[in-house]
């Protein structure tokens, strides 16, 4: 059983062409909720992190695979601080090995102090 158990994950860290993968989240932010449309951005930041991804995966001399673990989001809240529930569980999942890259649209959408 153990042999079965270690072939699974060295096969969910590497596709066929043997590389690595990443396991990445999606994380999106915007500080203003007044209306619907300010929602918007917050999928258009997503959309464009898949067609990001998407364009990347395709690319054929890759060195990696990225695949997306979960898409974290925050609406109304600041970037001055860190925190934001959707942070928060997004930082879980790192700290517990499930997410290994964070993709953002931009350092300002993971928050205004991101050197810290």
């Amino acid at each position: 059983m153990a042999r079965t158990a270690k072939r699974y994950l060295e096969a969910e860290n590497k596709t066929e062409l043997n590389m690595p993968v990443y396991r990445a989240a999606i994380y999106a932010r915007l500080s203003v909720d007044i209306d619907k449309r300010k929602a918007e951005s917050i999928d258009t930041q997503i959309t464009l992190i898949k067609e990001f991804i998407q364009k990347h995966n395709e690319n054929v001399d890759r060195e990696c695979e990225i695949i997306v673990y979960g898409i974290y989001s925050d609406l109304g809240k600041t970037g001055t601080n860190f925190d934001r529930d959707g942070f928060e569980r997004m930082m879980n999942d790192v700290r517990g090995g499930k997410i290994n890259c964070i993709l953002v649209k931009d350092f300002s959408r993971f928050g205004r102090n991101y050197i810290e």
